[in-house]
C-alpha cells in the first residue's frame, strides 16, 4: 500500500509525513491533487488480493464481493471465538474430571507441604484433615486370628501414645526372701527342716516327706516365726509411670477427600 505522491498531493494531509488529497483552491494557480496510475494500482491490488485470497475469481459484475469477504472474516472469527469457549469449557471439565479421576472421594493424600489447603488447589471439591496424630495401617483382608479387629476395617481406629504394664504383661518370674519383691511365703521349696533359723532361715532345699512332687504348687509357710513373716512380707517397687510406645514417626499433613 502506499500513500498519494503526485506533484500536487497535499502533504501532512492526514497527520505528520501523511501526504493526501486536496483542491488546493487556496493555492492560486494549483490544481487539484493528480491521481497517478502506481497509486491507482496499488489501490487495485490490494482489494483484489483482499477478495482472491479467499479464493474467489474477480466478477466485474458484482460490487459486494469485497463485502462478502469481509462478512465471511467476521464470521470465522465468530466462529473460532465459539471454538475458543468450547475449548475452554472441555479444559475446565478435562480438570475437574481428572481431580475425579485421581482423587475420587474417600481418597486420602498426605503433602509434604505444612500450609497447603486441597480445597483451593482443587475447586468444586471438599477436603478434611485426616488421621491427625495417627499412623497408618495397612487394612488386613485375611483372617488372620492375631490381628486386632479394629486393622480390618478402613477407617478402623486403635493404639495409644502411651501404655502402663498390667501383671499380665509381666514374664514368668519367681521370688525369693532375698529378692527386692518379698513374697509373702516362698514357691517351690522343699524344706529340709522344720526349724527355722533367724538368721539362716529354713535349712537347705531338699525333698522332705511333706513334698508336693510339684515344686510351683509347693508353698513353706510352717513354723514362721516374726523375722519370718517379716521377710516374707511383699514389698511394694515402682511408680506405675507410663512409658512411649510410638515408633519412630515422620509427620505429614493428611487430607480426606469427602465430597
Amino acid at each position: 500500500m502506499q500513500r498519494i505522491d503526485s506533484v500536487n498531493a497535499r502533504a501532512n494531509q492526514n497527520g505528520q509525513g501523511k501526504n493526501g488529497f486536496h483542491d488546493n483552491a487556496d493555492l492560486s494557480g494549483q490544481d487539484a491533487t493528480y491521481l497517478t496510475p502506481p497509486f491507482m494500482n496499488t489501490i487495485q491490488e490490494e482489494l483484489a488480493n483482499a477478495i482472491e485470497g479467499f479464493s474467489k475469481s474477480l466478477d466485474p459484475t458484482d460490487n459486494t464481493q469485497l463485502l462478502a469477504v469481509l462478512k465471511q472474516i467476521s464470521q470465522q472469527a465468530s466462529n473460532a471465538s465459539d471454538d475458543l469457549k468450547q475449548r475452554v469449557i472441555q479444559l475446565e471439565s478435562f480438570v475437574e474430571n481428572s481431580v475425579d479421576y485421581f482423587y475420587p472421594v474417600g481418597t486420602i493424600v498426605d503433602f509434604g507441604i505444612q500450609n497447603i489447603n486441597p480445597n483451593v488447589r482443587f475447586v468444586g471439591t471438599t477436603w478434611i484433615r485426616h488421621g491427625e496424630g495417627r499412623v497408618s495401617v495397612g487394612l488386613i483382608v485375611d483372617s488372620d486370628p492375631t490381628a486386632p479387629s479394629w486393622t480390618k476395617n478402613v477407617n478402623g481406629f486403635g493404639g495409644t501414645f502411651n501404655q502402663s504394664l498390667e501383671v499380665e504383661n509381666l514374664p514368668p518370674h519367681k521370688h525369693s526372701k532375698t529378692d527386692k519383691f518379698n513374697k509373702f511365703a516362698a514357691l517351690a521349696q522343699d524344706v529340709r527342716s522344720t526349724v527355722y533359723d533367724k538368721n539362716e532361715g529354713y535349712g537347705g532345699l531338699t525333698s522332705s516327706e511333706n513334698d508336693n512332687s510339684k515344686i510351683e504348687m509347693e508353698m513353706a509357710v510352717s513354723s514362721l516365726t516374726a523375722k519370718a513373716w517379716e521377710d516374707a512380707a511383699e514389698q511394694s517397687v515402682g511408680q506405675g509411670e507410663m512409658f512411649s510406645i510410638v515408633q519412630p514417626s515422620i509427620v505429614v499433613n493428611r487430607w480426606v477427600r469427602i465430597a
